[in-house]
C-alpha cells in the first residue's frame, strides 16, 4: 500500500512541480546567457568605436586631418559594428539552442517514466525468451 502511495506522489511531483521547476531552471539559464553574451548592451553600442578608437583633427581646420578623423572614424565603426555582430549572432545561436533543447527535455522528462517500465519489462522479456 505504500509503494501505491509513494508511486501516486511520484507521479504527481513529476507531472506538475517538477514540470514548472524545469521551465524556472529553463528561464535562469536564458536569462543567464542572454546577460553573458551582453545582448541588450551590445545592440545599444553596435555602431560606436571598436575599443573607443577614434582621431582628433588637433583643432586645426586642414582638410586631410578631417578626412583622417572621418576614415578612421568610420573603419572602427564597422569594425566595432562586425565584431559585436558576431558575438550577438552567436548569443542568438546560443538561445536558440536553449529553446530547442527545453523541447527535448520536456519530451524525455514526460515520457521518462514509461520508458523506464517498458525497457524494464523489455529487459526481462529478453531474458526470459
Amino acid at each position: 500500500m505504500t509503494s501505491l502511495l509513494f508511486l501516486n506522489h511520484y507521479l504527481v511531483w513529476h507531472y506538475t512541480i517538477a514540470l514548472w521547476l524545469i521551465l524556472h531552471i529553463w528561464k535562469n539559464m536564458l536569462w543567464f546567457t542572454v546577460h553573458f553574451f551582453s545582448i541588450p548592451l551590445l545592440l545599444r553600442s553596435l555602431f560606436a568605436p571598436w575599443k573607443r578608437m577614434t582621431e582628433t583633427s588637433g583643432g586645426k581646420f586642414d582638410f586631410e586631418a578631417i578626412a583622417g578623423v572621418v576614415v578612421i572614424g568610420f573603419f572602427s565603426r564597422l569594425l566595432g559594428a562586425l565584431v559585436r555582430g558576431i558575438i550577438i549572432l552567436i548569443g542568438l545561436l546560443a538561445l536558440l539552442i536553449e529553446v530547442v533543447s527545453l523541447l527535448f527535455i520536456y519530451i524525455f522528462w514526460l515520457t521518462a517514466p514509461g520508458l523506464i517500465v517498458g525497457l524494464f519489462v523489455w529487459g526481462i522479456l529478453l531474458l526470459i525468451f
